[in-house]
């Protein structure tokens, strides 16, 4: 993390550095920011733009909700099996051991 951000006192708290952490953290998963306002009331995440760090440390349900959308797998197709036979050819995946041993 760039700590330039965090040579002004105001900022250089562990709650900001939890407030951005988080929320960097949480757009390399696929998060966007729930509120864009600063100044309004703050939602209790880390991916609310916020000038009150304190109540947004941390991601809220709301979070976890659009993670578990996001990654989810809800159909009955796999490729975890044709990724290992990439990876290894000489597995048998239905023993799981190397040349069909049992």
């Amino acid at each position: 993390m760039n700590d330039s951000y965090f040579s002004t006192r105001q900022y250089n708290t562990p709650a900001w550095k939890r407030l951005v952490m988080c929320q960097e953290i949480g757009h390399v998963l696929g998060l966007d920011h729930q509120d864009e306002a600063f100044d309004n009331t703050p939602m209790g995440t880390c991916m609310d733009y916020s000038s009150e760090p304190n109540p947004n440390q941390y991601p809220n349900q709301h979070d976890y909700d659009m993670l578990a959308s996001l990654y989810s797998h809800f159909d009955s197709t796999t490729t975890l099996a044709q990724l290992d036979a990439t990876v290894n050819p000489d597995i048998d995946h239905d023993n799981k051991k190397p040349g069909g041993k049992k």
